[in-house]
């Protein structure tokens, strides 16, 4: 088990409080001092998704579906994760095209910020982007 894992149960375990999902989709960047805390070295690592499945998004799909991933209506492709009982994630892909290369997005439910600090989200979206990757350290 990684580092990033034990930390997110351990955190989960710990902190997870018994209230409902907001319902909304934030970025990062949305959660409270998450425009500061996100950026260079814990910016998430979207950029892989798209590098890898910007010409691809039946590879995407696939490699979402096999992760448990169910499919929700945002951008090009995109499936929601639930990564633990409270926190569920998205990731969402924009398939490259003659005018725009490539993009990616992970998303979180607004109530994420009740039951994980950002370092703990962070450790889990180098999880789930990297499992998508097909290097996953869940083994």
């Amino acid at each position: 088990m990684s580092a990033d894992l034990g930390l997110l149960l351990l955190f989960y375990l710990l902190k997870a409080k018994p209230i409902p999902l907001e319902g909304r989709w934030v970025s990062e960047f949305d959660l409270p001092g998450g425009s500061l805390f996100f950026r260079g070295p814990h910016r998430f690592r979207t950029d892989e998704i798209a590098r890898q499945f910007g010409r691809d998004a039946g590879g995407f799909e696939d490699a979402c579906r096999r992760l448990g991933g169910e499919r929700v209506e945002l951008g090009d492709a995109a499936f929601r994760f639930r990564v633990l009982p409270r926190v569920p994630a998205a990731v969402v892909l924009w398939r490259a095209d003659d005018e725009f290369p490539a993009s990616a997005k992970m998303l979180l439910d607004g109530s994420v910020k009740e039951h994980l600090p950002l370092d703990v989200i962070f450790g889990m979206s180098l999880e789930l982007l990297g499992a998508i990757a097909g290097r996953s350290l869940w083994k």
